[in-house]
């Protein structure tokens, strides 16, 4: 695949995973209990290791001409971004009725600013 359609695709699996039941998210959010969860090791250890994936997707499409010649880590932290506040957005209740509008809605976003 294309690194649009790995970003696409990536960006089904944050939507399908991050939503369901018990996930890390709802844990450092408290919607499961007491657990504590320090943000720096979740920064080192999850959230910024996730960044890079999508980084590189990016210097890919960029290196292919796919998309628009732009910083990776800006647009990958965006991206990150975009996806993240959207599903704590929806667990709290912040006006998000629909999941599967705002994953086309970000789509929508990063598509338009990153094709060329």
């Amino acid at each position: 695949p294309n690194a649009k359609e790995k970003l696409d695709k990536l960006i089904d699996f944050n939507f399908l995973y991050f939503t369901k039941r018990d996930n890390i998210f709802q844990a450092i959010y408290g919607k499961s209990g007491d657990t504590t969860i320090m943000m720096g090791q979740i920064l080192k250890i999850a959230i910024l290791p996730y960044v890079k994936i999508i980084e590189e997707i990016i210097r890919e499409g960029i290196r292919d001409r796919e998309f628009k010649n732009l910083q990776p880590n800006i647009a990958a932290s965006s991206l990150l971004g975009m996806m993240q506040i959207t599903i704590i957005r929806f667990h709290f209740g912040g006006g998000i009725s629909s999941l599967e509008d705002a994953k086309i809605n970000i789509k929508q976003i990063l598509f338009g600013g990153l094709l060329k």
